[in-house]
């Protein structure tokens, strides 16, 4: 086990990282991209995870000749229906959350819109963990850039180098980085644990030790760059 902080602040992605809807959405992207005569090869596809609809959009519309707001409108109203059923919690991630709630802030910072991730976090009961939630309408750039992150430290009255980012997308990782914050990568991917250095498969290898307003994360059976 190996131990990384202190930190004063833990803000989390949503989908692929708190809640399990990752895979909604990229499913969805497979079939939009069929109904409009594209070919969904598996590199193409991973070009969607982790980016806002209206970078998805922009991408369909270069192959359709439908508009941006188009295709954007239509990605929006399919992927908020979707959100109704099958969405879970990521495995403790409510454990996780749980055992940071009132020892430290706590933040949510998104690409996706508001409506759609905080029904995602009521839905799972995670909700009433999260003092902050920053979506892709308060700012200008979603991730890659680092505008997110940096309005959650804000919003959080935190200096970024003070807290942990926990990502599992490889621009999250990125924006979480050129934010200056710290991050652990949620993931097994090769390529995002490059990026981050700190990496977890899931909330079950990550412990957490509370001392005062601070905390330190605990990584089980893995060694950190």
């Amino acid at each position: 086990m190996t131990t990384v902080g202190k930190y004063k602040a833990a803000i989390f992605d949503c989908d692929g990282t708190l809640v399990d809807s990752e895979s909604i959405w990229m499913t969805m992207i497979q079939e939009v991209l069929l109904q409009h005569h594209l070919e969904p090869h598996p590199e193409f596809v991973e070009e969607f995870r982790g980016i806002t609809s209206t970078k998805a959009a922009q991408k369909i519309a270069l192959h359709t000749g439908k508009s941006t707001d188009e295709v954007k409108d239509a990605l929006d109203v399919e992927y908020s229906a979707r959100l109704g059923s099958g969405s879970v919690p990521m495995a403790n991630a409510s454990t996780f959350l749980h055992a940071l709630h009132g020892a430290v802030p706590i933040a949510v910072a998104s690409n996706g819109r508001r409506e759609d991730v905080e029904a995602l976090l009521s839905t799972t009961g995670l909700i009433g963990f999260i003092d902050v939630i920053v979506t892709i309408e308060d700012v200008t750039q979603g991730k890659p850039a680092p505008d997110l992150f940096e309005l959650a430290c804000k919003r959080l009255a935190v200096q970024p180098a003070h807290s942990v980012v926990f990502e599992d997308s490889l621009i999250g990782v990125g924006a979480a980085k050129a934010a200056k914050c710290n991050v652990i990568g949620m993931t097994t991917d090769p390529v995002v644990e490059a990026e981050a250095g700190n990496i977890a498969p899931g909330f079950d290898c990550l412990d957490v030790k509370i001392t005062g307003q601070e905390f330190y994360v605990q990584i089980k059976d893995r060694i950190l760059k």
